[in-house]
């Protein structure tokens, strides 16, 4: 059997109803944003927020049994299914004006959309009609007029759902385990550095209390310092933004943007962002408490909100023990405690806090040896957890794959989907 190509506007509505600018601003709504959906549908539960609180693009209405799909950047699959029956599903749920929102317009099953449109000729062909350089869009009557495959048969299109239920959730059970193991894995690295930039790599050298109930013991040769007496708040700003721009991530520190995937839209200028330089310290304020900074191992500009800090000598610190040292477990939970706010997105740990916050400096002939060690003991564990990533990303394309296959007929799931029922 080979499916028709329909039009997508055929097959369903293309939603554009929004909440009113005047809603009542203390309504409480369900938030789905860009962020929050990925190829694996929705991430994690909608953000609860009053209206009035809400981003401007937090206005898209959405029913139980539609389906969302991003109209920005479509090729990073970010999709997710509506269904009235799953715990996604909550009254007053809202999306970003960034998703199209598609309403089932016929008796077809409104899975089978959310699966329809995940086949690699749909994906491409939205590719091929978005606009733009950095971040390619969409609008919503080119999306309705690009076709998709449909099977007239309702049994067929039960069949398909419900074939690829099953090997989806398979397939998530198994990234789910990779994902355990990448966890685990993590935890063993935190614990290694840790440990080291806390308490030293060698084990018969005198310690001393180091005052702080958090850290207990350093090593007595350490040095005990507040911060402001190694550094100092740099806040030199760019001309006109041209330079490298860099993110800060709690999970690769400082890198340049280019170099992550990042979902978020690009701003139009990036004139009067701050400038850093190699060896800078750079604490994103929002989520210091998450572990958000490191050291910058290039020139470039970061957002203005963000803290540049400079050592006073170029000797104190080895760049890398001082990135090991800002981002390990135990700085993180006091960035925690010295933030400011009251829920954690609101959280913020000002420049005040951060001088006010003890660092343990070793010799710098010892910052040497501790990176050392630290690079030889990770790069084992480093290494597993590049494999398990590149096992998910080929169960991530044999996923697309198979969907693929599966809406277009080329694959016969027949013999299969028998075994897991039929259409009632």
């Amino acid at each position: 059997m080979i499916p028709s190509r329909i039009p997508l506007k055929r097959f369903v509505n293309i939603n554009t109803e929004t909440l009113a600018e005047d809603s009542d601003p203390n309504l409480v709504i369900q938030y789905i944003d860009i962020s929050l959906v990925d190829r694996n549908g929705l991430t994690c539960e909608p953000q609860a927020i009053r209206f009035g609180s809400a981003p401007s693009r937090a206005r898209r209405i959405v029913h139980p049994g539609d389906t969302l799909i991003s109209t920005v950047r479509t090729y990073l699959r970010a999709i997710a299914f509506i269904g009235s029956g799953s715990q996604v599903w909550q009254n007053n749920m809202v999306a970003s004006t960034g998703f199209a929102v598609l309403s089932p317009k016929r008796t077809d099953l409104p899975e089978y959309i959310v699966t329809a449109i995940q086949a690699h000729d749909f994906i491409d062909a939205v590719t091929r009609e978005s606009k733009g350089v950095n971040y390619p869009a969409i609008t919503s009557v080119e999306l309705g007029n690009i076709p998709i495959r449909v099977f007239a048969d309702l049994n067929k299109q039960f069949e398909i759902v419900q074939f690829l239920k099953h090997k989806m959730s398979e397939i998530d059970r198994f990234i789910a385990n990779k994902k355990r193991l990448i966890e685990l894995f993590e935890e063993q690295k935190r614990a290694i550095v840790s440990r080291a930039v806390t308490r030293g790599i060698r084990e018969d050298v005198p310690m001393k209390p180091s005052g702080l109930n958090w850290l207990g013991e350093i090593p007595a040769h350490w040095e005990n310092k507040r911060a402001k007496h190694y550094f100092r708040e740099i806040d030199d700003r760019s001309a006109d933004g041209s330079e490298e721009l860099l993110s800060v991530s709690h999970l690769t520190g400082v890198t340049p943007r280019r170099e992550k995937n990042i979902t978020m839209f690009l701003a139009e200028s990036y004139e009067g962002s701050k400038l850093c330089e190699p060896g800078d310290l750079v604490i994103n304020i929002m989520w210091a408490w998450m572990g958000a900074c490191g050291v910058s191992a290039t020139k470039g500009i970061v957002s203005p909100a963000y803290g540049v800090y400079r050592p006073y000598r170029s000797d104190i610190f080895h760049p890398s023990f001082l990135d090991l040292l800002v981002r390990a477990a135990p700085y993180v939970a006091e960035y925690t405690i010295r933030s400011t706010g009251i829920t954690s997105s609101r959280l913020r740990m000002y420049s005040d806090a951060f001088f006010d916050l003890r660092i343990f400096r070793p010799p710098l002939h010892e910052q040497e040896e501790i990176v050392c060690v630290v690079e030889k003991n990770c790069h084992v564990i480093d290494s597993a957890i590049k494999i398990a990533r590149r096992e998910i990303e080929l169960i991530e394309e044999f996923r697309t794959t198979l969907i693929s296959e599966v809406v277009t007929g080329k694959r016969d799931i027949r013999p299969q989907a028998g075994a897991l029922g039929s259409a009632t």
